[in-house]
């Protein structure tokens, strides 16, 4: 539902957002429907906000050994510095981008979200000017 609703509004970027699965059999999430396509929505918005026009944002499905992990990977319209990236989940950070919209709390309800469906979020630098964020909830216990 969260990747429908963004398609039109990332074509208008000339962006790309593609979805990929690496799990095969379906898997089910116990958890809040309303926040966690908040979530998605948040992260999804970061993305397309942050990228430059006519990139790649992708999202990966995967499964580890204790995990399930979604990862968000998209270019930064701006370079990132280390300590920049670790004060991302801090309310009211926007970065140096402050010509986006918003008022930097996205990223600090996403992890408020994924901390109450017991699971972890993680923003890296992947090089100077990519960005990944990667969400990682326990599988259940059986």
């Amino acid at each position: 539902d969260s990747i429908r609703s963004y398609r039109e509004i990332i074509k208008e970027k000339g962006q790309v957002l593609s979805f990929e699965t690496k799990i095969e059999e379906p898997v089910f999430l116990d958890g809040d429907y309303q926040r966690l396509v908040q979530l998605m929505k948040i992260l999804i918005d970061n993305a397309y906000k942050y990228s430059p026009n006519h990139s790649q944002i992708t999202l990966v499905l995967s499964e580890l050994e204790k995990e399930y992990c979604l990862t968000i990977t998209n270019p930064s319209s701006h370079f990132l510095h280390p300590i920049e990236a670790g004060e991302m989940f801090q309310a009211f950070h926007r970065g140096k981008e402050n010509q986006v919209d918003g008022n930097g709390l996205g990223l600090t309800i996403a992890e408020q979200i994924v901390k109450r469906h017991n699971g972890r979020i993680v923003f890296q630098l992947i090089s100077d000017t990519q960005v990944e964020i990667a969400i990682l909830f326990p599988k259940e216990s059986k």
